[in-house]
Order: structure tokens, then sequence, then C-alpha cells
């Protein structure tokens, strides 16, 4: 059996911030406690919990000297909360892990291993399974996406589930952002975008999480201001990827896409097709990826705007026509019946 003890120089530190975490955060604890990788500090700052979490981390803490828990005084916001744990982080590599997911007992050691063959990467994810309140599956997401298409997805969302990230946190690239606390929903993306702007991000297929979706996180408590901020995020990031007359050409694709802005008549595609045409001179090995995300990403601004499945068909048939052939690919995609040959993810 592993002597478990306080490794004098941690391989990965795993940052953990909560908040009346009492129903998942034990389960999520010993998810870390378990891992395979053992060189490991676990920081964990209770945000000024009011239920049973400081007994549950005093229990915790007892067991494993790996785990250090600093009580906020006063409660202060996810943001600060992590921020406060970075301060105090001694290890090259921080993971990310929230109180209510649970980490497979490779998780650390499969990241940390990428992160050291990799060293021009600055974070790296994983693929998730989501699970409900009561730890029933849901689905498989698997993500594998390299440095190109992290970079293209961050223009419209997180390209990775932020309990996976495992991110440098020293070396030349210090001194890295720290979370925003201006932002109470969406940190997770605003945080990203700017390590993007310190390194590339890439996705593993490996599923290494149980992310929980319930109706107390909080994005599912606020998911109207997640939606604002994320066009914020979106926006002023896209500022500096994309020309200014494709930002132009999107502004009707945002308002449907974020806020659900959208008629009959507006025309979505031009602005992506535009983009598009940019997209394939910068990254010509990622053709096939490239239509069929973007056949998706339109698909998914017409849902989110409201439209009945018969105004999607005839928006595609009148205005998008040229967009469907590799919509009906990503969809095969999804469904996973393409073979290896013909997946636009294949090699990633």
């Amino acid at each position: 059996m592993f002597d478990i003890t306080l490794p004098p120089d941690p391989q990965v530190s795993v940052l953990l911030a909560v908040y009346n975490g009492r129903p998942y955060l034990e389960a999520a604890l010993r998810s870390i406690m378990d891992q395979s990788l053992k060189e490991i500090e676990i920081v964990v700052v209770d945000d000024a919990s009011t239920d049973d979490t400081p007994a549950v981390l005093a229990q915790l803490a007892a067991e494993d000297p790996r785990i250090r828990v600093e009580t906020l005084s006063q409660n202060c916001g996810p943001a600060r909360a992590r921020n406060w744990a970075l301060d105090l982080v001694r290890a090259p590599l921080v993971a990310i892990m929230d109180a209510d997911d649970i980490a497979y007992p490779e998780r650390l050691a499969v990241q940390k291993r990428f992160m050291d063959a990799h060293p021009d990467i600055i974070l790296c994810g994983t693929s998730i399974r989501q699970i409900d309140a009561d730890g029933t599956h849901i689905r498989t997401s698997r993500r594998p996406r390299d440095a190109v298409c992290c970079r293209w997805l961050s223009r419209f969302a997180p390209p990775l589930m932020h309990p996976t990230y495992m991110f440098r946190y020293t070396g030349a690239l210090m001194p890295l952002p720290k979370y925003n606390p201006d932002f109470p929903v969406a940190q997770d993306y605003e945080f990203l975008i700017r390590l993007l702007g310190h390194g590339d991000v890439v996705g593993l297929g490996d599923v290494l999480l149980d992310y929980r979706v319930h109706g107390t996180s909080i994005t599912g408590k606020n998911w109207s201001l997640q939606k604002q901020k994320a066009r914020e995020i979106s926006m002023d990031y896209c500022e500096a990827e994309l020309s200014k007359s494709v930002r132009d050409g999107l502004n009707p694709f945002w308002n449907a896409y974020f806020l659900g802005d959208i008629t009959p008549k507006t025309d979505i595609f031009s602005g992506l097709r535009r983009m598009l045409t940019e997209d394939l001179r910068r990254y010509p090995d990622h053709r096939a990826w490239l239509q069929r995300q973007t056949a998706q990403i339109a698909l998914a601004a017409l849902k989110r705007g409201g439209c009945t499945k018969g105004q999607i068909l005839r928006a595609f048939a009148t205005q998008g026509r040229d967009f469907l052939p590799a919509l009906a690919m990503r969809a095969l995609e999804i469904k996973r019946v393409l073979p290896a040959a013909l997946r636009s993810d294949s090699n990633l």
C-alpha cells in the first residue's frame, strides 16, 4: 500500500474551491485521494460554507496529509476562492476539480504524461461522462481536439469542461492569468481565453471524469446571465481572431446563438460562410472538420433562436443549402456510424 505523505515537491496541485458542497464533496475528494498519481497536493478553499462542508474537509484532511484546507471568513465567490488557492499551489501543473464531480483513477497520470510530452501545450482537458444528481449516466462526450480545433471552438464556448483542466502555472510563462471575479458566471471561459494568449490548448479523447449535471450548479441557476457573459467573451476573443468584415457579418449569428434574437428572415449563414472561407485559407488541413463544425454551429444558433424544425429546414434549404452536406456528415459523425476514415476528428 502506498504510504500517504505530503510530497516535498508535488508533481500536480489539485485545486478545489467549495461552497456548501456537502452532498457530493466526499466522493469528489476521495476520487482525487485515490488517484494512481500519488505525488500530488490537494488545495481546498472553503468559501465560508454554512453546511457540513468544514466537518467533511476536516475528516478527510485527517486521513490524507496531502489535503491542505483554507477556510475563508466570508463568502467571496468561486473566482476569488480559486485565486486564493492558486496563490498556495507548489506544483508546476495545476488540475481543477469541482466538488460535485468524480475523477477517474488515472485522470491526473494521463494528463501529466501528456503535458510532459508536449511542453508547448499550456492546458489540456479530457473527455467526460455526464451523470445526473443521482449519479445515473446521461451521455458520454468524447472531445479529442487539437490546438486548431480548440482555438476555433473558443470563439463560441469553452471547448473543454472546466473540471477537466490541467494547466501549467510556473516557468517562463509566468505570470499567468487568474480567474476574473467580475464574471460571476462563465469564469472558466474567460480564464481559458486569456490562457490562449500564452500557449495552445488541447482536448484528450480519454474519458477521465464524471461530470454532474444538476439544477443547483452555478450554470444551471444562471443560464441567462451565462449566455450574456459568454457573448461578451466571444466577441472580445473574435476581435483578435477574425477580420473586421467577418466579425461584422457574424452579428446576426451572434444575436441568435447567444441571445435567441432571430426572425424567420434572419440570415445567419452569410456571416458564417464568410468566416468559413477565411478559416479554410488559414487551416486547409482541417477542411472537413471546419465545414462540419460551422454547419453544426449554424444549427445550434437556429435552435437557440427558438426555430421550429420546419423553420430550420427552410432556413437551410433557402439560405444555407451549401451547408447541408456538411451538416449531414456531422450528424452521422455524432451518431458514430461513420468509418474512421470519414470522421473529421479521427486524427485529433
